[in-house]
């Protein structure tokens, strides 16, 4: 709370705050009952502003409008707005439509670089995909996954309007049934089934952890049963001695979610 003209302050008896209200002030991790929430932040030369939030929660999204507090004169800000242009702290949706976006305005000097990110990434529960796309160059970053988005206003600009936009993506990520069936070439046929489609890492280890062959290296994979063929060579293209192996396979979305398996294979020609 900012306040800059005199003014009377009024506080509720201790209480006297139902516990409906309280509890808007837990994490979001603490949240996932009732949906979830997180925070955006924006910081610049003159200052930082990260008490703005926004989520799916028909608790939170029933106490609207959150009113944003007027910014400082020498300080930078972030604020989401209404369809009416009402600059507000935070943006709730009450339903988990298939995708919402908020308008979001961040305000600094002229010239000055923002720097637009989620401080807790965490809160945001798997199967959502979060993006901040910048409206003036169409430039966009993965929220969930940790990305900040630089923006320099021009030298007549003191705002720069961007679209948040969250996705419904569906449940977590699983790899499952991976197999690796030594052949009699000395090679291998490797197969794995992915719950959705992701970017798909898989390499041959040795017994002590080193990669000998990477046979895909973020390749694009459908859902469903995927199967590979390793021909007993290394990356150097030479054939790879007796002795067991490490079959790892790796897959990540473009939301965040994350999965991984090992197997061992025992070749011997």
């Amino acid at each position: 709370m900012r306040v800059e003209k005199r003014c009377s302050l009024t506080l509720p008896r201790p209480g006297a705050v139902s516990a409906g209200v309280q509890s808007a002030a837990v994490s979001g991790a603490d949240e996932r009952a009732d949906g979830w929430f997180t925070r955006l932040s924006v910081r610049g030369q003159s200052g930082t502003d990260s008490d703005n939030f926004f989520g799916v929660s028909p608790k939170l999204a029933s106490m609207a409008p959150l009113h944003n507090p007027p910014p400082t004169a020498d300080g930078v800000d972030l604020a989401f707005t209404d369809t009416a242009g009402t600059r507000l702290a935070g943006q709730f949706s009450a339903m988990e439509a298939r995708e919402q976006e908020f308008d979001v305005v961040v305000a600094g000097h002229p010239g000055e670089r923002l720097q637009i990110w989620c401080p807790t990434p965490g809160d945001i529960p798997d199967g959502w995909a979060v993006t901040l796309q910048d409206n003036a160059t169409g430039s966009a970053i993965d929220i969930r996954r940790g990305a900040r988005y630089e923006a320099t206003l021009g030298s007549s600009e003191s705002q720069r309007s961007m679209t948040l936009r969250l996705t419904r993506t569906g449940g977590p990520l699983t790899l499952s049934t991976l197999s690796a069936v030594a052949s009699r070439a000395g090679g291998a046929e490797i197969m794995f089934t992915l719950s959705a489609p992701a970017d798909c890492t898989v390499r041959l280890l040795n017994i002590a952890g080193r990669t000998v062959r990477v046979l895909q290296q973020g390749t694009p994979m459908p859902a469903g049963t995927s199967q590979l063929v390793w021909n007993g060579r290394s990356d150097a293209g030479l054939p790879v001695p007796n002795g067991t192996y490490l079959v790892r396979v790796e897959a990540a979305t473009d939301d965040g979610r994350y999965t991984q398996a090992v197997r061992t294979l025992a070749i011997g020609r």
